[in-house]
């Protein structure tokens, strides 16, 4: 399971940001789209070239002083691409691990333009891709990840809020005493 921001409602770095309002849409769309990395066998790559390597299966909001975000819940395919998804535990568990892009549609002729920055209506979402240099920077970081699929919704919300190195510690450890 992998648990990520997947935006907020603060403008990202190519001047496009979503407002709070426009996340109920996003939340019922993105319900089993993918999420993609091109894997270069030591880093990210970006969007071009990246293919799924698990999907969403839910996303909720959460505040984070007065940024609201929105949260993504993932199934990561182990089985399917075992070298991603070390590759990414480990880059995870040093604090190296690359952030989510949002790979969305949006009506251009509903969006708005405030201070230089296109705030996007219409939204429907496509994927979220891991790559190495978000337009939302540290922003849309990876919050928690562990391969186990026995991993309830609880203990993920508790891993999510800890630090990143001892969140992986942690689930090591509860994996050895079982």
């Amino acid at each position: 399971k992998v648990r990520f921001v997947f935006c907020d409602d603060q403008p990202n770095n190519n001047k496009q940001g979503i407002k709070q309002e426009e996340f109920a849409e996003i939340q019922k769309s993105a319900i089993g789209t993918p999420i993609k990395l091109k894997f270069l066998g030591e880093s990210a790559a970006g969007h071009a070239g990246s293919i799924p390597i698990g999907h969403i299966g839910n996303m909720f909001e959460q505040k984070n002083g007065n940024v609201n975000q929105l949260i993504a819940d993932g199934v990561l395919y182990a089985d399917d691409y075992p070298e991603e998804v070390e590759w990414l535990e480990t880059e995870f568990a040093e604090g190296k691990a690359p952030g989510a892009s949002w790979e969305v549609t949006y009506q251009s002729d509903k969006s708005l333009i405030e201070n230089g920055v296109e705030w996007l209506k219409g939204i429907l979402t496509m994927a979220a891709t891991f790559v190495k240099h978000p337009a939302y920077g540290s922003r849309t970081a990876i919050l928690a990840l562990a391969s186990n699929q026995k991993l309830d919704d609880k203990k993920l919300r508790l891993l999510s809020k800890m630090q990143r190195g001892t969140a992986l510690e942690l689930e090591r450890r509860n994996f050895q005493r079982r």
